[in-house]
Order: C-alpha cells, then sequence, then structure tokens
C-alpha cells in the first residue's frame, strides 16, 4: 500500500500565481500540525526577514491558536479563514450568525476573542447549492478590504494547475520518496518561473499574444500557459537558427535563476 505524501508549500504572491520558495514533504496523512505550520514560517522569516513578509495567507486548515499566537507576537499581519466552528466569545461562528441576513457582509469592523487573541473579523454570509456558506476571514487589524484581499490566496491553485494537469503533469512521475518530490518541486519551480517570464515577454515586450477576459473576468489563457505553450514550440524546432537562438537566451535567463 502507497504511503500518504503532503506536500506543505510556502509561497508568495506574483502577477496571478504563487511561486514555492519553500517546501516539505512528509510522510503523513491529513493537514499538517500547527507546530509543523508556525516551524515552516519561521523558516521564511530567517531566510527574508520580517520586512518582507506583508501578511500570511491561508486557508481554514491554518486556523490554529499556536500559529496566531505567533504571528501576532511576531506583529505579522495575517488573512487567515476561519471554520464556521471556531469559537469566539464562548460561541461558534455558526451559532453567533444564524439570525444574520444573507449576503451580509461584515468588513473588518467585529472584533472578536479568537484563540484568545483580540482578532478582527470579516465576514460574507451567502447561498451555494442551496446551503448556507460563510466566508470567515481574521486580519491581525482591522481592514475593510480583508475579503478582497484574501482572493490572492487562490493564486496558489494556479501554481498548482501549473504544476499538474494544466502544465507539467507532476502527478504522473509517480513519485513516493519525500526527498525526490521535494527534489523534483525546486526543479519545477524553477520552470514555473522561466515559463512566467517568458510569457510575460510574450505578451507585453514583443506583444505577440493578448491576454483575453473570458466573462467570468478570468484569462483565457494565463501568462504560465502562454510562456510554457512558446517554451515547448522553442525546444521541440531548436535545430532552426531563431528557434536555437531563443532557447540560448533561456539557458541564460536559467543559469540566472
Amino acid at each position: 500500500m502507497r504511503g500518504a505524501i503532503n506536500i506543505l508549500p510556502r509561497s508568495v504572491a506574483c502577477k496571478q500565481v504563487r511561486i514555492r520558495v519553500l517546501c516539505e514533504v512528509i510522510n503523513q496523512k491529513g493537514n499538517a500540525t500547527s507546530r509543523e505550520d508556525v516551524a515552516i514560517i519561521k523558516q521564511l522569516v530567517e531566510k527574508f526577514g520580517k520586512a518582507r513578509i506583508k501578511r500570511v495567507s491561508g486557508d481554514g486548515e491554518f486556523g490554529s491558536k499556536q500559529l496566531f499566537e505567533y504571528l501576532i507576537k511576531e506583529a505579522i499581519d495575517v488573512h487567515i479563514r476561519l471554520k464556521e466552528s471556531h469559537l469566539a466569545h464562548r460561541r461558534s461562528f455558526k451559532q453567533l450568525w444564524t439570525d444574520a441576513s444573507e449576503k451580509v457582509k461584515l468588513r473588518g469592523k467585529v472584533a472578536m476573542k479568537v484563540f484568545g487573541w483580540a482578532i478582527d473579523i470579516s465576514c460574507v454570509k451567502y447561498q451555494k447549492k442551496e446551503k448556507t456558506q460563510y466566508l470567515i476571514e481574521a486580519s491581525k487589524e482591522c481592514d475593510k478590504y480583508a475579503i478582497e484581499e484574501y482572493k490572492v490566496r487562490w493564486q496558489i491553485e494556479t501554481m498548482f494547475g501549473g504544476l499538474k494537469s494544466r502544465g507539467f503533469d507532476f502527478e504522473e512521475t509517480h513519485l513516493t520518496m519525500p526527498q525526490k518530490i521535494s527534489k523534483l518541486l525546486m526543479l519545477l519551480g524553477r520552470g514555473l518561473c522561466l515559463a512566467m517570464l517568458k510569457g510575460e515577454v510574450e505578451v507585453k515586450k514583443l506583444k505577440r499574444v493578448k491576454l483575453k477576459l473570458k466573462k467570468n473576468k478570468r484569462y483565457a489563457k494565463s501568462l504560465f500557459r502562454i510562456g510554457l505553450d512558446s517554451l515547448q514550440n522553442v525546444l521541440l524546432n531548436s535545430k532552426t537558427e531563431a528557434k536555437y537562438k531563443q532557447l540560448q537566451v533561456f539557458i541564460d535567463l536559467l543559469s540566472c535563476a
């Protein structure tokens, strides 16, 4: 039986995608522990310094007393989603807001004690598939744009899409050893950066491709996809003089990565 593999990436938001800067791969089923979350954030602080960290964003699975305690004591801003079951004033958020009207928006104006700390809460209550849903966002300080800014977290899905089926097909390697997975992710991270850079050159400098918005206000093709397609075209046609010159440029860029 294949053992459980848990990949714990820590990434930075850049041009509508997340770029992995640290990653830990462990043989563990389920989510990381609070201790592991804090340990990886500490690595970021040690490598880059607190001054370069604008804020830490994360899903509800990262909401814990230990993580909030560390970030608040270190004066690092947070945008972390909370669960309906998390307690505030000894009651769950679901119990507190059951009677609130639909589409209510509490934009960082509600200060509550969560995990023993005074935290500013933003919340949107809405219906999805005939079920009441809550988007509850915790901030260290009052921020009326916390809900909108939290959406940056979803750029990590763009990163995973690029690493998986919409890009490098990482899962098709069927690797199971954490050390090998970690090394491969490091290489793919560089490939992701190179593809993003090439996509930006194609769109902004050479203007060969135009970014087209769909009705859902998402781009039909991302910078990553545009860059990856261009890179593949160069590699598969490198025997021609023009493509060979482009390949040399890519090699120079990669040597600086």
